[in-house]
């Protein structure tokens, strides 16, 4: 679709070039049979080169170039309508760039909105460097979770006060529907079980950009569609829980957080290979239970979490997969994995996700995704 765009862009702003010839008299031009001077053909030779311009900036993706894309539209209806009998087919190509400029102002705004809660998140990060993981405090923790922690490499090491991930990965709304290609990036401050997660895919050709944001224990999910079509805006209980589901099952990221004390643990079923966590933020509390395999890696999470919000949303059972593990700075965490909703019809995977950056006490945050 954004070849679409900038390809009609293009022939339209050469189409323009059709005015200044006839308003010099360079050459006869059979489609054009309103008279043009040579000051209406310079203004038509002007369009052109902003329509141009317009193309390129766009095509290298410059976050500013809708303000050169709404000046070129301006210019190129007013030349339509002066010669309308001729030019008003014009028309059709200025909506489609008033349709692409208004898609970029949106998502600009959108991302505006994300970089400042990022911004927020990260100014809520304590200043001082985290304190040291002791034995003492591994040690008092189920044996399962202790393995954990000890393979991943944590003993010694400070607690991070800012993480900032990088991932690609595949997602599906619903069974079936296929997989599309993401990226997303996201940042945590441990100290306040805080997230804001950022996505970028492509849908029938259109971009989509999504944020998940859980701050000061409430979540909440949007999802656009070119900037301006909302697909999902949700932020109740429901989606609190669930964000909160999320933030534990993602800790493992940072494995030193299973140490915080809003989380508690319990050993699981089988005390050497699973153990229970429970999580309380504010005034809700969620739980899930953590496998991990012999040697001590983390192998899953499973909880039953609301698919969604709003009064219709109901449990289902939800589990996070790893199927591949990377040392980052030291740290032993999860590379590769899913996410995976059992449904009565069978497994659904929802997301499959790879680990390529992930940074400790960065304060700054990734660039916007492109």
């Amino acid at each position: 679709m954004r070849l679409v765009f900038l390809a009609v862009v293009a022939l339209h702003a050469s189409i323009h070039l059709l005015g200044f010839v006839k308003g010099f008299g360079l050459a006869p031009v059979e489609a054009l049979k309103l008279p043009i001077g040579r000051v209406a053909g310079a203004l038509w030779l002007v369009a052109t080169l902003a329509l141009g311009t317009t193309v390129v900036l766009a095509a290298l993706r410059w976050e500013g170039w809708w303000w050169v894309a709404l000046g070129s539209l301006l210019l190129s209806q007013a030349l339509v309508v002066a010669a309308w009998s001729d030019a008003k087919a014009g028309t059709i190509a200025n909506v489609i760039l008033a349709l692409g400029a208004l898609s970029a102002v949106a998502t600009s705004r959108f991302e505006a909105e994300g970089r400042d809660r990022l911004d927020a998140l990260l100014a809520s990060a304590p200043s001082s460097e985290g304190p040291v993981v002791t034995d003492a405090e591994v040690d008092a923790t189920p044996p399962a979770v202790r393995r954990w922690l000890r393979r991943a490499g944590v003993v010694g090491k400070r607690r991070p006060r800012v993480v900032r991930l990088r991932q690609r990965g595949q997602m599906q709304n619903e069974p079936g529907a296929g997989f599309r290609d993401v990226r997303a990036d996201q940042v945590f401050v441990p100290d306040e079980a805080a997230f804001v997660w950022r996505v970028r895919l492509s849908m029938f050709g259109l971009p989509v950009i999504g944020r998940d944001t859980f701050v000061g224990g409430h979540g909440r999910m949007r999802i656009v569609v070119a900037g301006l079509v909302p697909v999902a805006d949700a932020a109740d209980p429901k989606i609190d829980e669930g964000a909160m589901l999320r933030y534990l099952g993602e800790t493992v990221w940072f494995p030193s957080a299973a140490l915080d004390p809003r989380i508690t643990w319990s050993p699981g079923d089988d005390p050497h290979r699973t153990a229970r966590a429970t999580i309380r933020v504010g005034d809700q509390e969620a739980e899930a239970e953590l496998d991990f395999d012999d040697e001590g890696r983390f192998l899953a999470l499973r909880a039953d979490r609301y698919r969604g919000g709003g009064p219709e949303a109901e449990r289902a059972p939800w589990r996070v997969n790893a199927q591949a593990w990377r040392r980052f700075d030291g740290i032993e965490v999860p590379s590769e994995g899913d996410v995976v909703w059992v449904l009565p019809e069978g497994d659904f995977v929802f997301y499959r996700w790879t680990i390529e950056a992930l940074e400790t006490d960065v304060r700054e945050r990734f660039p916007d995704l492109r």
